[in-house]
């Protein structure tokens, strides 16, 4: 008797639409015509598109409820003036990645290599990233080649997968993460700050809180001592009925230079 193959059902997620815009940095990371158009179209995918589209893709609703914005450049490259220390045996994480601003911001602190691929082999192996978003990491990924493209003035292309060149920057839940937390010798973060249910077993805060204050503790106590950490965080920290207590736990587990 005939058998017809069943379609196979694919999981919508709020960030679909975002695809189409991760797809457009691929064609252009694979473009090997360099010329001044290309220069502009990959100035606008590092500082600022990639915010852009988001706003214009997906709706404030969903933006809100995931969490879901990005550092941006200028913020980005002055948290980073905060560390000057880079070298090959640097590892930095940022738990909630995004589109990896604050991962950029850092790969230009980064020496490059003899070519493109041995320096996008090189940031693969000290750089990483977690998001719960599929999109945003492939996005982050291919901004990553780009940055390394326009720095070199190259019209080389990749050789092998994005996921190999990459290794430690993939989809993930930075509150749940350990082994790369315990690799990090630095720590860029932005993380959430939507109002969330506290964890169980939390004793510095009860009910409902920014999110950033979860994702600040975790890492403090999973990085291993003498860790730096820059981070964005929302102005409610600094009041609010449980910040006190918030600000007390962080002075326990860190020594707070700015």
């Amino acid at each position: 008797m005939p058998i017809a193959r069943t379609r196979t059902k694919t999981k919508r997620t709020p960030f679909g639409r975002y695809s189409n815009y991760v797809s457009r940095l691929q064609d252009l990371m694979t473009d090997t015509v360099r010329g001044t158009n290309w220069d502009k179209r990959v100035v606008a995918a590092l500082d600022g598109e990639a915010n852009a589209q988001l706003r214009r893709l997906v709706t404030l609703k969903a933006r809100r409820k995931f969490g879901a914005y990005f550092t941006g450049t200028k913020l980005s490259n002055r948290l980073l003036r905060r560390h000057t220390s880079f070298g090959k045996r640097s590892f930095i994480y940022d738990p909630s990645c995004g589109m990896c601003d604050l991962l950029l911001a850092s790969a230009k602190k980064l020496k490059l290599e003899k070519n493109l691929q041995a320096t996008l082999m090189q940031w693969g192996r000290q750089l990483a990233g977690t998001d719960l978003n599929p999109e945003f990491i492939e996005g982050a990924k291919r901004r990553l080649v780009l940055l390394a493209r326009q720095r070199h003035k190259t019209k080389e292309t990749i050789i092998g997968s994005l996921n190999k060149l990459f290794p430690h920057i993939k989809v993930g839940d930075g509150l749940v993460e350990k082994v790369l937390f315990q690799r990090a010798t630095l720590l860029v973060m932005n993380p959430p700050f939507g109002r969330v249910a506290v964890p169980f077993g939390c004793k510095w805060a009860g009910g409902k809180i920014s999110e950033a204050a979860i994702f600040m503790v975790t890492a403090l106590e999973r990085v291993r001592p003498g860790v730096k950490i820059l981070a964005i965080l929302p102005e409610v920290l600094r009041s609010g009925s449980f910040s006190e207590h918030w600000r007390n736990c962080v002075s326990d587990l860190a020594e707070i230079h700015q």
